[in-house]
Order: structure tokens, then sequence, then C-alpha cells
């Protein structure tokens, strides 16, 4: 008994170049190293730990934190939902990115009426922070100091 050969190329007449091409993409997508590059945006552990409960240079948005002079995410975002708008709107490339003279890269975003500011580093790989702008934030420690007196009563 003879077997013939079984070639997918004969038996479906597809291209041998549409197959070799099919190879490729399905090894791509199961071997990372294949076509692996740096992972952008990242948010590190202290990167977090800074935007949700505050760090020696600031932060600490997460609803509840009441860090004086800082804005916090509104009360029914945890911070895996913060974290993961933070990552969306970071990942987005096609947001308007601008730099600032520090050297860090800002864009803003409205997620669910609330209006996020990421801002990552020089080289756009890490988020430096993320917070909301458009809601009201805590009291500073100065808010209740009292104002100088104005220059024209100087004048007077």
């Amino acid at each position: 008994m003879k077997f013939r050969k079984f070639s997918i190329q004969e038996k479906f007449q597809i291209p041998l170049v549409v197959l070799i091409a099919l190879g490729v993409i399905f090894a791509a997508n199961q071997f990372d190293w294949f076509v692996s590059s740096p992972e952008k945006n990242v948010i590190t552990p202290d990167a977090k730990q800074h935007i949700l409960y505050g760090s020696e240079d600031g932060g600490g948005h997460l609803y509840g934190q009441n860090k004086p002079c800082k804005s916090e995410f509104p009360k029914d975002w945890s911070g895996a939902k913060i974290i993961q708008v933070t990552k969306d709107i970071a990942a987005n490339d096609n947001s308007d990115w601008r730099q600032e003279d520090n050297g860090y890269f800002v864009t803003e975003q409205s997620v669910e009426g609330v209006d996020v500011r990421v801002v990552l580093n020089e080289d756009k790989t890490g988020v430096v922070t993320s917070y909301p702008v458009n809601g009201d934030r805590n009291p500073c420690t100065n808010d209740n100091e009292p104002q100088e007196e104005s220059s024209q009563q100087e004048e007077m």
C-alpha cells in the first residue's frame, strides 16, 4: 500500500507565500522573544505608590488620602481603576502630548467626566504621575493663613 504525500498547498490551493506569512505570524504570536520590544509607559511600584498614596515628592490622589493641596479621584474609583485608566491614557500615542520645560510629557483625557492628567518621563517610557485636574483639591496647609496686605494699603 502506497501513501500519497499530503500537501496543504495542493489540497487547498493556497499560494506558498501566504503559507509562509501565516507561519511567521503564528510563530511571532507564540514566542515573545521573536518580536520582543521593551514595554512602553511602565508604571513602576514606586509610581503606583506615588499616584495612589503619595511619596516624598507628593502624589496621593486616591480618594480619602487627604493630602494637602492635592486633588483626588472620585470615591468610586478604586486604585486598580486609577492605574488602568493611567495605563490606557499613557499608551495612547494619538493623545495631544506636549513636552514641558522639565522635559516631561503631559496629556489630559476625560474619562467618565474626570479630566485625568498623565505625566511621562523624558523618553516617554515610564509614568511619573497621574491625577484629576477638574475636581476640587484638598485644602493647603497655608489656606487659612492671613494674606499679606496689598501694596495699595502701603501707599495710603
